[in-house]
């Protein structure tokens, strides 16, 4: 759209430009982030979220983001400037811009109702779901939910695309096989502090403080060397430990 010059000039600096950029960012970043969300947070915490509330607010979400940036386009196209806090009645700009914040207010209730998902399912919702809840296709669905931290018992066996869904339809368990003890890395803040002067150094380049920025960049390079020279050998968790854990999350006495 930004390369035809002369639509470019029509709605250059207007809402129009505001409600492009949200029906890019919201339909195509958030709501996949949102399905992702309900998709995978039983893998994460061993329950659902409650299905109605979670479509009320979809609906809620969907409808009112509608409702919120389409009319952004017609002041756009129209002529309303963004950035303005204050228009004259004359523009005849006001109705519209009444019917957009109606939108936000409704968009706020969903995401109000997505966070209040989480506590009601948190308080109400069974647990202990069953490993695969979605009866999905690919190898996450084929351990536990939650997942325990070694991941799998024992490594699944993969000769093809898809191969969990096979398993599933021809009676197979592609974890099946010895138990043996598992290899894991140690625990180590030195991530987080990295990504911490990470962001320091991103914040203080924003603002063009150089010495500041300058000086986090050196404490990224810190951690990152004392990496290197960590000696990490990691540790095993047990064959008992495995055992006993796997029994645990399948519910056996």
């Amino acid at each position: 759209m930004l390369a035809m010059a002369s639509a470019d000039y029509q709605y250059h600096n207007t809402m129009f430009l505001v409600a492009h950029f949200h029906y890019v960012l919201i339909p195509g970043t958030v709501f996949g982030v949102l399905a992702g969300y309900h998709y995978w947070w039983p893998k994460m915490f061993g329950f659902r979220l409650n299905e109605k509330l979670g479509k009320t607010a979809f609906w809620f979400i969907a409808i009112s983001f509608n409702v919120t940036f389409f009319p952004l386009f017609i002041l756009g196209l129209d002529g309303y400037a963004r950035r303005m806090y204050t228009y004259s009645e004359s523009t005849g700009y006001g109705p519209l811009n009444m019917l957009s914040f109606v939108g936000a207010l409704g968009l706020a209730v969903g995401f109000a109702l997505i966070v209040y998902n989480i506590y009601y399912s948190w308080k109400h919702m069974p647990r202990n779901e069953k490993a695969d809840v979605w009866d999905g296709r690919t190898l996450e669905w084929a351990t536990h939910s939650p997942v325990p931290e070694y991941n799998f018992a024992v490594v699944p066996t993969v000769t093809r695309l898809d191969e969990f869904w096979f398993a599933k339809k021809e009676g197979r368990d592609i974890t099946a096989g010895k138990i043996e003890k598992i290899h894991m890395p140690n625990n180590t803040g030195t991530p987080f502090w990295m990504s911490g002067f990470f962001f320091l150094a991103a914040f203080f380049a924003v603002f063009n403080l150089w010495v500041p920025a300058i000086i986090s960049m050196l404490g990224v390079f810190g951690f990152m060397i004392h990496r290197s020279f960590e000696k990490d050998h990691g540790r095993y968790i047990s064959v008992e430990e495995v055992m006993a854990t796997e029994k645990s999350l399948r519910g056996d006495k």
